[in-house]
């Protein structure tokens, strides 16, 4: 722990009297000991403990200066580890989210198919899966949009503004029925401004409009 606040590396040999320093649980088998703080660019990742239980031997300056150097390559190498366990419990709680979220979300190529769905968008219109939408539907244009004119908009909007919220539109379910949907979107481009793909989410708002409708 003074290690690790203070940044400082300490030897010890023989029984630790510094005053410094308590040990929580005692080992008068450990005569010589050494502790590290592990730093991956000033930031303390760790703190290595090597303890020799052996009486007559002791740590070297080769041995030291070894250790200095392990430290120093695995520091970084812990960090990344626990950068990619953040982004790992982060893509985990994302996934989540999308899995289980009452809206549809989607990812589509504009105007032609889906490439992301998730369970919610596939309940919507009808069709089994998110697998089974991203097979079935290869031209939203046609296949999702009632009228021609609205898939013609969206696509308007989406090119001059770059994102449209709360549009609205009759859509096709896959059982043949007519839906009503409200989409929220934006487009998605590369550095260079190049547009990749249309993101959003998308509500069955058929109820509302039927009611508003009487």
């Amino acid at each position: 722990g003074w290690v690790a606040r203070n940044l400082e590396s300490v030897v010890f040999r023989g029984e630790v009297s510094d005053p410094r320093m308590a040990p929580i649980r005692p080992r008068i088998d450990i005569h010589t000991a050494v502790s590290m703080p592990m730093l991956s660019q000033s930031k303390l990742v760790g703190v290595l403990n090597v303890n020799i239980t052996k009486s007559h031997r002791q740590f070297t300056l080769g041995q030291l200066k070894a250790l200095s150097i392990l430290v120093s390559i695995i520091a970084p190498i812990l960090e990344n580890a626990a950068l990619y366990i953040q982004i790992r419990k982060a893509e985990e709680e994302y996934r989540s989210i999308f899995e289980n979220a009452r809206e549809g979300i989607f990812r589509s190529l504009p105007g032609e198919r889906f490439i992301t769905a998730n369970p919610a968008l596939a309940q919507i219109f009808g069709y089994d899966s998110p697998e089974d939408i991203l097979a079935s539907v290869t031209n939203i244009a046609h296949q999702i949009y009632v009228n021609p004119d609205d898939a013609a908009e969206f696509s308007r909007i989406m090119e001059t503004q770059g994102e449209v919220i709360n549009f609205e539109c009759k859509a096709n379910h896959k059982n043949g029925s007519r839906i009503w949907i409200s989409v929220s979107a934006h487009a998605a481009r590369d550095e260079k401004g190049v547009l990749l793909y249309y993101e959003g989410i998308l509500d069955d708002v058929t109820e509302r409009r039927h009611a508003e409708e009487w």
